[in-house]
This record gives structure tokens, sequence and C-alpha cells, in this order.
């Protein structure tokens, strides 16, 4: 996995995720994955959803239908799991009108979460048809179950119970965070100064959703993510905001030996970062392989000049732009009183406009055009945080031409300049092009 530094907004880890069955978040038909029925008797658990249809519990024959007969589908979270929530989308049939025991229940363990029975104390007394969300569980197994209530003694009359699913979906909580082991490569073994290619390997295991993705971070934002292959092993709806969904109860790989990642540092700017490679579930559990490991990036800037000299700023970068302008006009070329204030603000970029920050600005001026650079005696202007620079130049300045340098490498040479015209008049509004005498003073 080669990085491509852009935009990439990863989800923040958690430890939840959602598995669908017969509808998938964004509509499609979805298999059934970590559903089971139970049935015995004339009652039935059917499963449809493969064919776009519903999970159901219902009876067959004509009737009547012997007491205590009851069929279910039951959902058993996966090892290193819990379920924390259960939607749902029911429809039953058989209750409304009819004075005989047919009964229907949504359970989470032992605890019933929704009761239907005719004739009986129960949460409803008719059929149902809509969604129903249940958050705030806690348990190993949900379920749906139908049938005759009544003791094997008695019996259910026509219509009989029908209980249809054409839409589920399991939270499940995964609280732990993948294993890593033997990492290798050279971005592990990496220390100060890189270039090119960095590499890092290793193995992994996972108990609950399985591994999911690996990421990687370039001074704290992520710029990559690669998935781990797998069949189910992906995101269920990637149009939406939640990167957690999924058809299957364990969508992703448990162990994969030979996982790796890449960072291309020719990709970044010359100057120091932070890269960091993680390894996240498929609930968002994630564990360092390497971690915020501080490097000193050198491609561009070894390559351009044969000087030994050292990156000028951080965020060095040899297409670095300086741009410069007078404050009072906000353009490169300014007309001033002889004697008055002039100041000169600026901003250091690197070619993903990114601040260069700390970096050491030379600044020269000519008197006349074709005049060669002098240095003047401002030398120690550096840009600040965010890049930017003011000079204040001397009273008595007459007029010149001011030139702002940068060297990405220092010693080395000129990568980015910026040349300004000051033109300075008397009050006569005569061009000043010698100075007659000390400021304040006639000469």
């Amino acid at each position: 996995m080669a990085v491509a530094v852009g935009l990439f907004a990863a989800a923040p880890a958690r430890a939840d995720y959602t598995v669908y069955a017969c509808q998938g978040p964004a509509g499609q038909p979805a298999p059934v994955s970590g559903w089971s029925p139970v049935a015995g008797g004339d009652a039935i658990a059917s499963n449809e959803c493969a064919t776009g249809g519903v999970l159901a519990v219902h009876m067959r024959g004509s009737g009547p239908w012997q007491g205590g007969q009851g069929a279910e589908h039951r959902f058993s979270a996966p090892g290193g799991t819990r379920v924390v929530r259960v939607w749902l989308h029911r429809r039953t049939s058989g209750f409304a009108g009819n004075p005989q025991r047919w009964a229907y229940s949504l359970f989470a363990d032992t605890r019933e979460l929704e009761t239907c029975e005719a004739g009986g104390a129960s949460k409803c007394t008719t059929d149902l048809d809509g969604p129903a969300d249940f958050p705030n569980l806690d348990a190993g197994v949900v379920g749906i179950r139908a049938g005759c209530a009544t003791i094997q003694t008695s019996s259910c009359a026509a219509p009989p119970v029908r209980v249809e699913v054409p839409r589920v979906a399991i939270g499940l909580r995964d609280g732990t965070a993948p294993a890593v082991a033997n990492v290798g490569g050279t971005l592990p073994a990496a220390n100060g100064t890189v270039r090119g290619t960095l590499t890092a390997t290793w193995d992994a295991s996972d108990v609950g959703a399985g591994l999911y993705r690996t990421i990687v971070e370039v001074d704290g934002q992520p710029v990559a993510a690669e998935p781990v292959p797998g069949p189910t092993c992906a995101d269920a709806a990637p149009g939406n905001a939640d990167p957690y969904e999924f058809l299957a109860a364990v969508p992703c790989p448990l162990s994969q030996t030979g996982l790796s990642a890449s960072v291309d540092t020719t990709k970044l700017a010359d100057g120091p970062h932070t890269i960091t490679v993680l390894m996240e579930d498929a609930a968002g559990n994630r564990s360092t392989v390497v971690g915020a490991k501080p490097l000193t990036v050198a491609n561009r800037a070894s390559s351009a000049s044969s000087s030994s000299g050292r990156p000028n700023g951080i965020n060095a970068d040899t297409r670095g732009r300086l741009r410069a302008w007078f404050d009072r006009n906000r353009r490169r070329t300014y007309t001033s009183r002889y004697g008055q204030r002039v100041v000169i603000r600026g901003r250091l970029v690197n070619r993903r406009g990114r601040s260069i920050q700390g970096a050491r600005i030379d600044v020269y001026h000519r008197r006349t055009r074709r005049g060669k650079l002098q240095r003047l005696i401002k030398t120690g202007l550096k840009t600040r945080r965010n890049g930017k620079l003011t000079l204040i130049l001397p009273l008595d300045l007459t007029t010149r031409q001011i030139v702002l340098a940068y060297r990405a490498r220092r010693p080395g040479p000129i990568t980015s300049r910026q040349t300004l015209k000051l033109r300075v008049v008397d009050k006569r509004g005569r061009l000043v092009t010698k100075r007659r005498g000390r400021l304040g003073r006639r000469g």
C-alpha cells in the first residue's frame, strides 16, 4: 500500500459494529448471518432472505394445532462480542379478533423485549406492523419466537399466528483490540533522515469482529486506509458516515499474516514528520503497528543541491514559494515620502501550501536597475509559525529595489525570491536617489 497524501476521513475509533439481515443499510438484499432456526411439531422457522424474502415463524397445515408448539429464529453473539442493540421491522398476523392462545415474543437472553398474546396481559393484544428499536442491551442471544401458548392438552384454532421480519439490524460491542506481532520493515527501523519509500510488515489476530483495515497517519492526520482482503470484509453502505456496517456476524478475518503498508515519502514535503501505522478491527478498535515515529524527510532538498546544508525551516521545500508586498498598498511597487516608515510583509509556503516556519530570509537591495545585489544590515529575518514575515525598513532609505530571497537549504542556492520596487520622493515630489545627510538634518 503506497500512501497518496490527500483527504481521507477516518471515523474515530469505537467498539460497536452493526450486522444486517434480509436487507442491508442501503436496502439491498442481505444474507442471514449469525441466525439459526429452532422449530418443533407443526411450527416452522423459515428463511427466505436470500431471495429477497423474510425471516418468518409460522404454522403448517390448517389446524387446529396442539398447544405448546412453537418455533424461533435466534441470533447468537460471536465470541468476544455482546448484543447491545436490536432494530427490526416486524409484522404479525393471527392476533386480531382471535380468542385463542397464540403468542409472539422478541427476547434478549431471558428478558422479553416485546410480547403479544391474544387475550393475555401482555404489551400488545393485536397485530403489529412497523419498526421497533431496543438500545442499551447486554445479551448473548436475541431472537423472535411464536406459537401456540396453551398447554399441551389444549389447542389453537385458525387463523394461525405468523411473524415476519423483512429487516433486522443487530448492534454488537467488541471490547478487544487486534493483537500485532512480528513487526518488521524499513519504517520501524528508520531513524533520523529518510527518503524514498518506507515499508512495514506484521502479523495480526483479533477476537470478535475481525481484522478490518490498516490506517496510515502522517503528522496525526489519516492519509490512507487499506482493507484486509475478505469476501464480507467491506462496509455495507460506503455512501454514509458509518464505516462499521456489515452483512456478516464476523465480517473480517480473525487472523492474517504478512500484512504490509508503505509510505512514499516523495509525496511529503521535505522536513520533519511523524508517521503512524494502525491496525483496526471491524468495530473500530485500533492497535499500533508503528507509533508516531519522528522522521526527517529529505528527498528534493538532497537532490536539488550538492550542498550539505541543513533544511531551512519546518516543512522546508525547494519548490517553496515566497511572496512579499508593501503593507500600505499590498503591491510590489510603492512610492514613499523620504523619512516615512515603510513596512514589507510576506509569507512562505511549500508546494502543498503548508507554512514554512522558522526559515531564514535573506534581504538584499539594488540602488540601480542593473546594480549588484548588496546585503542589507537586516539579515536575521525569519518566518513565524504561520509562515508569515514582517520587515521594517530604515527611515532614511532612498529609491531602490528590495529583494527577499529564500534558500531551501543553508548553505545552498536561492530557490525562491521576490523583488519589490521602492520609489522615494522628497516633499516637493522629486525622486530621491542619493542620501544627502542624516535623517532630520539638512545636507
